[in-house]
């Protein structure tokens, strides 16, 4: 259907007069194409056995609606006495006995000796982090968290890894539905920052639970999966809670994984005592949602917010096509100081131009 779509340069409107002639129009492309409306399985979405390794052994106890990832919470908790969002996160840094680890000095050259690589992971993280460090507050949970997107994608929401893991927290697809993640031809959940980040953090949870609260353990089955983490502790013929995390044999990856998250935490603790500078965060959040109730042509925004496509499609990188989804969701995150204009311009413009459309009649010998 993907194809069918792009041949035709159709956008679709959502309004309900038309739904009924779209439906129809759409059974007619389906005919001719004979393919599916929804997005094509790629490896990660055909391989359950990923899915199996992430998973395994780890009880879903808690059940993972859509609703949370689809209308993502909008915080608003700026804790007052902090002068940047580094230091706020450093208030709230809980594995710092571990940072001394031998393991984990081994890792330390490796982002020590590369400024680059903390003003790349900066500029990206800056439009979201303030909302992830929030989460994980509001949460109760280990500050050095909101560092694990800098290993996993170097906060890159389009990552794409060899394995067909996606996104700032690199889920696969199984494992991404498994909590609640949506993915379709026009929206993918593990793009979305915030809806990735919701699940990423449930997830951790879960395998807190599962491993005895032990925050390092819970990370290497992050990365490897818990029946990984399970197999490990009974080739050592023991059982959880019995081995830290530098006892159990796992796979050379997950080993250095654990430190680095950790080496990343102690720079980011004393970063001037390891010769990096981090650029300054606000302690404020930069974006704001804004519930459109339609389906938008990004480029709509873009020009009512008078910047190009490309910020806003930047902002919101869980959109795959050129607008909104037609059902949910239907959020746009837009630049906090921008928020009163863009509501002044949606109500001020007719829904029926929220989205721009074409018609195309199939002729014989048409390609497809």
């Amino acid at each position: 259907m993907a194809l069918c779509m792009n041949t035709f340069n159709m956008k679709i409107n959502a309004g309900p007069r038309t739904r009924a002639a779209q439906l129809l129009l759409l059974c007619a492309i389906l005919i001719g194409c004979q393919t599916s409306t929804e997005l094509k399985p790629g490896p990660a979405q055909s391989n359950r056995t990923q899915q199996a390794e992430l998973t395994e052994g780890v009880r879903l106890e808690r059940p993972h609606a859509n609703t949370s990832a689809l209308v993502p919470r909008e915080t608003s908790e700026t804790p007052a006495g902090y002068s940047s969002l580094w230091e706020r996160m450093r208030a709230s840094l809980q594995l710092s006995p571990y940072y001394s680890h031998s393991a984990v000095l081994e890792q330390l050259p490796r982002y020590s000796e590369n400024q680059r690589y903390f003003d790349l992971v900066t500029e990206r993280a800056s439009p979201i982090l303030f909302w992830i460090v929030a989460e994980i507050e509001r949460r109760g949970l280990p500050m050095e968290l909101a560092l694990l997107p800098m290993v996993e994608s170097t906060f890159n929401p389009a990552a794409h890894s060899r394995r067909n893991a996606v996104g700032l927290w690199q889920f696969v697809a199984p494992t991404a539905r498994s909590f609640g993640l949506q993915q379709d031809w026009w929206f993918d959940g593990r793009r979305d920052p915030r809806a990735s980040t919701v699940a990423a953090l449930d997830y951790l949870e879960v395998l807190n639970d599962q491993f005895d609260g032990d925050w390092l353990i819970t990370l290497a089955a992050y990365n490897t999966g818990g029946g990984n983490v399970r197999r490990a502790f009974r080739r050592r013929g023991a059982e959880i809670g019995e081995l830290d995390f530098w006892e159990l044999p796992l796979a050379p990856e997950t080993r250095s994984h654990v430190p680095r998250v950790l080496a990343l935490a102690q720079i980011v603790l004393n970063p001037q005592d390891h010769g990096i500078e981090l650029a300054k965060i606000a302690n404020e959040e930069p974006l704001a949602l804004v519930d459109v109730g339609s389906q938008i042509d990004l480029a709509q925004v873009a020009a009512m917010l008078d910047v190009d496509l490309e910020t806003i499609r930047s902002l919101n990188p869980g959109y795959l096509q050129w607008a909104t989804h037609p059902e949910q969701p239907q959020i746009v995150a837009v630049p906090k100081q921008m928020k009163n204009q863009f509501q002044n311009s949606l109500a001020s413009l007719d829904r029926s131009r929220y989205v721009s459309w074409e018609h195309y009649r199939i002729r014989p010998g048409d390609t497809l």
